[in-house]
């Protein structure tokens, strides 16, 4: 039983620029990211809210996911990767539909629609590794010097960093949508929709 004191109902009709949510981010200053699936994304501060999609300079306007890497805000969408710092717009990737991203450290991996996946450092250069999978990414995670990509439809990836090697996990079924991973120092957990 939710008790309707302790959260706020946000909605086009008083702030949000879409009822359609992919994604939300606190940031470290209080103010809340909210990212839509078609129309950007919602800044909401104790001064109001502030809207960020194409005409701000976004590619697209279907947020997929907010990351912080350094001082910097990540927003991966439908038409690319950005870096924004609640004023200004740059963009990191192009014409690539980027998904997921994951922070480990003083880097930042992205993966992506078709199955690819760069590295980001501080100073946003991005780096595409050798990886070509062949499938949508639906998320990554690192967990002992490897990172993790779970695929829609074609299982569980983990990637060497240091060794730059590829491995499929086959002991999992091959046609696996693996939907959410997540690494602490027990373990790595595995989320799927099969």
């Amino acid at each position: 039983n939710i008790n309707r004191s302790f959260y706020q109902i946000y909605t086009e009709s008083n702030g949000l620029s879409d009822n359609v949510i992919s994604t939300l981010y606190m940031m470290v200053d209080g103010k809340l990211c909210i990212g839509s699936l078609s129309n950007g994304l919602s800044l909401f501060s104790p001064n109001g809210v502030k809207f960020f999609n194409n005409e701000s300079g976004l590619s697209s306007n279907n947020v997929r996911d907010i990351e912080k890497l350094g001082d910097q805000i990540y927003l991966s969408t439908l038409g690319g990767l950005f870096s924004w710092d609640d004023i200004a717009i740059d963009t990191i990737i192009t014409n690539n539909r980027v998904g997921p991203l994951h922070v480990d450290e003083n880097i930042m991996y992205a993966g992506t629609y078709h199955g690819t996946v760069y590295s980001i450092t501080n100073n946003n250069v991005a780096e595409e590794l050798p990886i070509s999978i062949g499938a949508e990414i639906l998320d990554i995670s690192t967990y002992k010097d490897k990172l993790y990509i779970g695929t829609f439809g074609k299982g569980l990836y983990s990637y060497n960093i240091k060794t730059q090697e590829l491995y499929r996990h086959k002991t999992l079924p091959v046609n696996l949508k693996v939907t959410a991973l997540y690494s602490d120092s027990e373990g790595l957990y595995i989320g799927t929709n099969n």
